[in-house]
């Protein structure tokens, strides 16, 4: 269900991400581990109890206003998508939870959307913290920022479009036509690994 761990946080990161894409699933999940000679029962209550957190959306918008500055709402979102695509593949795993969908002007997640609806330009973003970050997380976001950062919005929403998940994503939809497809892991982890 995981795939490899690297430890017990990491396996309590990955089931926390697991449940936390799954909210509407009433669940009382109970792990019986082997530590130390013992059985141990943990709630899924207990894992979260303990202090640990995954990063969300709105959490690597945040991190990106900190780092970046002010920016164009459009431009925001392209960059969490790059960090997305990217942190599937150096990392291996979702940088955050949320659901990445492809609108007619490139790849958008909603509930970054809903946030900044109407807005042009955002300058901070309260509902995340920068700080949630791993430090793996936060290494791939900088080097998101630095590759793609310097490219505008529009630049970077035309860079999309030519791109294979977008693509793939609105294939039978016209240019310009509304559209909420998902643009799925596994193609932004296939496309992006295969970049030279």
């Amino acid at each position: 269900m995981f795939g490899p761990l690297k430890n017990w946080s990491h396996f309590c990161r990955m089931l926390h991400k697991t449940i936390s894409v799954l909210p509407h699933v009433t669940y009382m999940v109970t792990l019986v581990l082997f530590r130390m000679g013992m059985h141990i029962d943990y709630s899924c209550a207990d894992i979260v109890g303990e202090g640990i957190h995954v990063a969300n959306v709105h959490d690597v918008a945040a991190f990106i206003l900190k780092h970046s500055g002010s920016m164009t709402a459009m431009k925001l979102q392209k960059l969490v998508y790059y960090s997305q695509a990217w942190g599937l593949v150096w990392d291996e795993e979702p940088l955050f939870p949320e659901r990445v969908e492809a609108w007619a002007n490139g790849p958008v997640v909603r509930e970054l959307y809903d946030v900044h609806r109407g807005q042009f330009r955002v300058s901070a973003h309260k509902l995340g913290n920068p700080d949630a970050l791993t430090d793996e997380e936060s290494n791939t976001v900088r080097s998101v920022l630095s590759f793609y950062g310097k490219l505008a919005s529009q630049q970077l929403s035309d860079l999309t479009h030519r791109e294979v998940p977008w693509r793939d994503a609105r294939v039978g939809l016209e240019p310009g036509e509304r559209g909420n497809r998902e643009i799925t892991h596994e193609s932004m982890a296939e496309y992006y690994s295969s970049l030279p």
